[in-house]
């Protein structure tokens, strides 16, 4: 059953740790960057007594990958329910496969559990790694802007996004669940989940 369900889910699962991949690769590249920049002009600003353009110079630093690095996690949930939760049972009952795993001994019960806890998993390991990346990156922009409480910083940072995408899965899989189809699951999930991030 394991094995079963990651054949059905590696294409997906490549595609998303290949652009973490890439992500963590930018972020890597340009983070000692800022973090000189950080040691040449706000780390040194209150001998020079002008702190708030040595601030501004550097949280404006890198301006679209900030943005960018946000609108990702932002993005991952929305993108992990509609691809990956919504099809999941959907397209086993379109197609009638789920007939074929409850004949060979494999309960309701343990299917669905197997299908929901490998999603489940790997959304949230997906979304935890992309935050862990895009935190470490921003942690001296963060420090130095000093509001990591503000609505749109606490909900890209940390642990936050991890529960944003396990939500996210399972509300896929659960308009899978009524809809039995993959493009209904879909269409209904798309309004709800782009009004909620609007």
């Amino acid at each position: 059953m394991i094995r079963s369900s990651w054949l059905q889910f590696r294409t997906q699962a490549a595609v998303a740790f290949g652009v973490l991949a890439v992500v963590g690769v930018v972020l890597a590249v340009t983070g000692p960057h800022l973090v000189n920049l950080y040691d040449s002009t706000v780390a040194n600003c209150n001998a020079q007594h002008d702190c708030s353009t040595a601030t501004t110079v550097f949280t404006n630093t890198d301006g679209p990958l900030q943005i960018f690095g946000d609108f990702l996690l932002l993005l991952l949930p929305i993108l992990v329910g509609i691809f990956w939760g919504a099809p999941l049972v959907a397209r086993e009952f379109e197609t009638g496969t789920f007939r074929l795993s409850w004949t060979q001994s494999v309960t309701r019960t343990r299917w669905l559990a197997v299908k929901l806890g490998f999603g489940v998993v790997t959304s949230m390991v997906a979304a935890g790694l992309l935050s862990l990346t895009v935190s470490w990156w921003s942690t001296l922009l963060d420090q130095v802007r000093g509001d990591s409480f503000s609505p749109l910083a606490f909900g890209v940072r940390d642990i936050v996004p991890v529960g944003y995408a396990a939500f996210a899965f399972v509300l896929g899989v659960t308009a899978g669940l009524f809809a039995r189809r993959t493009m209904p699951a879909i269409a209904k999930l798309s309004p709800g989940i782009m009004k909620r991030s609007s």
